[in-house]
């Protein structure tokens, strides 16, 4: 009866559709359960042409049927799917395999980034330190001063008493604002421009602008693999990377894809493994080759810089030389082909680059390089070429250089050499370690050619520890050559130990240490050494750190004098209502306010210190623009604490803090009297309701009530005869006082 009725109401909505009128019908309407094989079923209007059967592409795409436009379609078009009409039940059974099936698509990097947090504050660090060697002292010091806001962050660094240059020095002036939804830097003042081909970074003052992919850690630049599978039925898809698992999605039936797969540089073998409620099990390997030195399709990487170049950095404090303007772009033409331009502009010179990077799962990682320059020295030519290819148990490199003697590169003046080239090759022997060779070759103007050749091999031995040799054979115009043993083992958490055998020119050295770090959330850590041979010396030295310094002492002895050294660093951090003392500021850092003293405090999982007597602890080496997970132990907080969330994930601009606050509340318990306007308790067997959360107080003899978890100033309401309203008095609950419980009118107002 009910098919009969929905036929009817749909056979009115098709003639009372321009859409769908009479004249356009695909065929006789009916009401039937498309069902599918894994259990979905969706009761919709269909069409009846004959033997064909027409449904509507909305239905279709529900069920996971690839469809498009909005038509009503054949169900025998449709290129792998395959039906049968059940006329008892009015239902249609629908089957669906590739190519038909909706590709479902798993991005398995983070869809909603974190919001970057950042709050207004500023700070100070101070490193201080002495040398005493052979009788003479030496003090000297590192300070910065820095402060942040939402719309950027800065600061002021310089030394004292440093070898080699002025009494007082600056190092760097800056401020910069990060666009961390763009991946874009600006920096204002001292800063250090980009490197390229020949172009190495250097120091310089002026302003830069560009692309800054660090800025989300989550994004991957380079083209990532995209790998696919089908599923029969609902499933649970893994992904193995070299036999690793680094991702678990659920899927429906119908065909998969995974993209930005979390690979690793070089080639691999992917394995994508479904396996559905029955526990059957569909594999899928697949080989692939990544290559960080490309840029996905259609992303590109910039940078502008302009002003003049830094010379003597940590020498002099405004040493500033040519004037300059830089300019370099790349951009991802495929996932296998990246192109990159580089231009230079001096007033007495211009250098002009390009190159282009490829990679394959064959071939591997090819880099091309090639820059022109034109200056007092003359015009002169740039060419470089690298390849390499990662491969699952052998890796090969190779590279060549050539430049020519008038050839510049800004902030270097000395000439490049005039040919270079380098030959590498690397066995991974899985439970046998690692063993590599490299060649070299370096051929300067008027000297002789310096060739070298280096041996190492490499192996854990689990529990027991690492094992590493070396040898090296170096001649430049005279031959020698250079050879290690060490072997290291982990003692205790935080702790290791080892022992060193190395042979050079004066002979072998001998040698043993150990050392243990002080605990991050601070305590007492020691080192010491000792090397007998060629270069004999002992080395025993103390370290601490607290919650607002680090220090450490270290005595060395050796066959020119015994010296003393140490240091010493703190800080000083502004931030929300308050000024705290610090460790040296490094990276960003948070100010954790839990209300409660003495409570525990985890970073990501790691215990990093306790509240102080306000209930707060300021939290340093925070991750910038990574999620950190900050989070408390609830068992510590008081017995009437309330609190909504124990852990919460920040995540810091650079150099800057932000104040994290948990959710604590300290509630209020304790029996009340509850009296009305005159006098007279509330009656026994009376409900009191919270307002909020509609938690339920029964009333006893002489209007006694046991209230808990409750926030003062909370709102009580009795919905009796004479209704009323009582407001939590944490004075009252304290003295014994009686509450009194205000009428309501019928409106339930006061």
């Amino acid at each position: 009866m009910m098919r009969r009725i929905l036929a009817s109401a749909g056979a009115v909505v098709l003639s009372a559709s321009p859409s769908l009128a009479q004249e356009d019908a695909p065929g006789a309407p009916i009401i039937v359960a498309f069902r599918t094989a894994h259990g979905a079923s969706v009761q919709a209007l269909a069409w009846r042409d004959g033997a064909r059967i027409l449904a509507d592409p909305r239905t279709l795409r529900a069920l996971g049927v690839a469809v498009e436009g909005e038509a009503p379609v054949a169900l025998e078009s449709i290129a792998g799917l395959s039906y049968a009409f059940d006329a008892g039940a009015q239902a249609i059974d629908v089957r669906c395999v590739a190519p038909c099936a909706s590709l479902q698509r798993l991005a398995l990097s983070a869809a909603d980034r974190l919001p970057v947090r950042v709050d207004t504050g500023a700070f100070a660090s101070a490193d201080l330190g002495f040398d005493a060697v052979a009788g003479d002292v030496r003090a000297y010091g590192a300070f910065d001063v820095g402060a942040f806001t939402p719309g950027g962050y800065g600061g002021l660094g310089w030394t004292v008493g440093a070898d080699g240059g002025e009494e007082v020095v600056r190092l760097e002036t800056f401020w910069t604002h990060d666009d961390a939804d763009a991946r874009v830097r600006t920096v204002f003042g001292d800063a250090l421009a980009p490197g390229a081909g020949p172009g190495a970074p250097f120091r310089f003052g002026g302003v830069l602008f560009g692309t800054d992919f660090s800025l989300d850690p989550t994004f991957t630049p380079f083209p990532t693999p995209i790998f696919s599978g089908e599923a029969a039925a609902p499933s649970v898809v893994d992904l193995y990377i070299d036999g690793a698992l680094r991702a678990r999605r659920t899927v429906a039936a119908g065909p998969f894809e995974i993209a930005d797969a979390p690979v690793s540089a070089g080639a691999g073998i992917a394995r994508v493994v479904a396996v559905d409620a029955l526990g059957r099990e569909r594999v899928v390997e697949a080989p692939f080759y990544a290559s960080p030195s490309l840029l996905r399709p259609g992303l590109s990487d910039y940078s502008l810089a302009l002003g003049a170049e830094r010379r003597n950095f940590a020498r002099a404090s405004a040493d500033y030389g040519r004037r300059f303007a830089l300019a370099s772009y790349r951009r991802g033409l495929s996932s296998w082909a990246t192109i990159s331009l580089r231009g230079e502009w001096r007033n007495d010179a211009q250098t002009l680059g390009g190159g282009a990077s490829f990679a394959s799962q064959s071939l591997g990682q090819i880099d091309l390089y090639a820059a022109g320059a034109d200056g007092p020295q003359g015009a002169g030519g740039y060419g470089a070429m690298t390849w390499l290819r990662r491969g699952e148990r052998v890796t090969l490199g190779a590279a060549i250089e050539s430049a020519d003697e008038d050839f510049r590169r800004l902030g270097v003046n000395a000439p490049l050499a005039e040919r270079s080239a380098r030959a590498t090759i690397a066995f991974d022997l899985a439970r046998f370690g690692r063993l590599s060779a490299t060649s070299a070759r370096v051929v300067e103007r008027d000297a002789a050619p310096i060739e070298t050749l280096e041996l190492a091999y490499g192996r854990a031995l689990g529990d027991l520890g690492a094992i590493a040799v070396t040898a090296l054979m170096l001649e430049d115009g005279e031959a020698s050559e250079q050879i290690a043993f060490s072997f290291v083992r982990a003692l205790a958490p935080g702790a290791s130990g080892g022992a060193q055998a190395e042979r050079r020119r004066g002979g072998w050295t001998y040698a043993v240490q150990a050392h243990a770090a002080p605990p991050s959330s601070g305590g007492f850590g020691w080192r010491a050494a000792a090397a007998r041979g060629a270069d004999a010396r002992t080395d025993l030295g103390v370290a601490a750190t607290g919650r607002a310094f680090e220090a450490h002492l270290d005595f060395s002895e050796t066959p020119f004098g015994d010296g003393l050294r140490g240091a010493f660093a703190s800080g000083v951090v502004a931030l929300g209502d308050g000024v705290y003392a610090a460790r040296r500021v490094r990276d960003s850092f948070a100010l954790v306010d839990v209300g409660a003293a003495d409570v525990d405090v985890h970073l990501d999982g790691r215990f990093v210190g306790r509240t102080d007597l306000r209930g707060r602890l300021l939290l340093s080496d925070l991750r910038a623009y990574e999620p950190n997970r900050i989070g408390v132990d609830v068992s510590d907080l008081p017995l009437q604490a309330e609190i909504d969330a124990d852990e919460i994930l920040v995540r810091p601009a650079a150099r800057s803090g932000v104040v994290v606050r948990f959710p604590v509340r300290m509630a209020a318990a304790g029996a009340v009297r509850v009296a009305r306007g005159d006098g007279a308790p509330l009656p026994e067997g009376a409900i009191l309701e919270r307002s909020g959360d509609g938690a339920r107080f029964p009333v006893g003899r002489d209007g006694r009530v046991y209230l808990s978890g409750t926030q003062t100033d909370a709102h009580f309401t009795w919905r009796g005869r004479d209704a009323c309203r009582v407001t939590l008095d944490r004075a009252a609950l304290e003295s014994g006082a009686p509450l009194i419980c205000a009428s309501l009118d019928l409106r339930g107002r006061l």
